[in-house]
């Protein structure tokens, strides 16, 4: 039997799909680092803008839609916007944190309070923490 230049053409196709659909199957989705690298500023204080705006009024409902084991990188970013500080370790994992404001002990006064979200190397949450947050833990309300 004679392979036809059509023959050949059909073979190389349906050898170049099958690569392509065996590599998409194999690659693991993960979707870019919104903050690679290290940057911005740990344990910092808020902006007197950022305070007046209300924006960023410490509020644990924020961050109730949030899950250990499922929630990535990206979406917290999305959902919470540009974090105070990020940085990322040379095993792949990284951590966020964010500023808020919030009640103090004392009648009238404001303080920091700092939340962090940690990932593991393929960008999942794997650690929150922020005030209130291992009393949810224990209700079951993670």
């Amino acid at each position: 039997m004679k392979t036809t230049k059509e023959d050949v053409l059909k073979s190389t196709i349906a050898v170049a799909l099958c690569a392509l659909l065996t590599a998409c199957a194999v690659a693991p989705r993960q979707s870019p680092d919104p903050y690679p690298g290290s940057g911005g500023l740990f344990l910092g204080t808020p902006s007197q803008a950022e305070i007046d705006s209300g924006r960023i009024n410490f509020t644990p409902k924020r961050f109730s839609a949030f899950r250990v084991g499922a929630t990535t990188k990206a979406e917290v970013v999305k959902k919470l916007g540009k974090p105070a500080g990020w940085m990322t370790k040379s095993d792949g994992t990284s951590e966020l944190e964010y500023d808020y404001m919030g009640e103090s002990l004392l009648p009238g006064m404001r303080r920091v309070i700092y939340t962090f979200f940690t990932f593991d190397s393929d960008r999942i949450l794997s650690e929150m923490q922020y005030p209130g947050y291992e009393d949810r833990k224990k209700s079951g309300r993670q």
